[in-house]
């Protein structure tokens, strides 16, 4: 089972994430790097302005509310890499690298709403 996540290019979503794990630290990012990061809160305690992040990482119970954006159409991998708590956040091993979900980029769509005739007879 791979999680499917639809964006619309260039749009900004907030995603809220959670890590429930006892001893693994957890590192994501964008696989083609089409996609951007912005850190807007960690454990609840939001930043005095949004930080732009190459990678998110997630310690144990940690939680992390993030701003995505990809300004590429397509399908978009986020791939991890699980760390042990005593690499000190730079022992990436691209050996332990997996995707976890993927983002399905589409083009922009514009919801105009247009009333139909019949909408314009209002009757009381």
């Amino acid at each position: 089972f791979m999680p499917l996540v639809r964006m619309e290019v260039n749009k900004w979503y907030r995603w809220r994430m959670g890590l429930s794990s006892i001893d693994k630290t957890l590192a994501f990012g964008s696989d083609s790097e089409q996609c951007e990061f912005q850190l807007l809160a960690k454990d609840g305690i939001y930043l005095s302005a949004p930080r732009q992040v190459s990678v998110v990482i997630l310690s144990p119970g940690n939680r992390a509310d993030i701003a995505v954006r990809c300004s590429k159409i397509g399908r978009e991998k986020m791939n991890t890499r699980s760390m042990p708590l005593s690499s000190n956040y730079g022992g990436f091993n691209p050996d332990m690298q997996s995707t976890f979900l993927e983002v399905d980029v589409v083009p922009m769509v514009h919801n105009l709403f247009l009333p139909d005739a019949e909408d314009n007879n209002l009757t009381t």
